[in-house]
């Protein structure tokens, strides 16, 4: 079998191609900021995810609480 991999332009790509073309020829009125939501949204999205993914990595499985050794035991009066 042979790996195939994509070497063409998204569907982000794209859209903000069209987004910034339209812009351009100045079919549409919207701000750079809208125009180029294609591209920021997915690499927000990305940074986002890498954030959460580092700290659930650092903070490991103890979430923050050490346990105390030796266990503590009950107090029996």
């Amino acid at each position: 079998m042979t790996k195939q991999t994509s070497k063409g332009i998204s569907f982000y790509g794209l859209l903000a191609i069209v987004f910034i073309t339209l812009k351009l020829c100045k079919v549409i009125n919207w701000s750079w900021i809208l125009v180029l939501t294609p591209i920021w949204i997915p690499a927000a999205i990305s940074l986002f995810s890498f954030i959460i993914f580092a700290y659930k990595f650092t903070k490991g499985s103890t979430s923050g609480r050490q346990r105390p050794f030796p266990p503590e035991r009950p107090i029996v009066n």
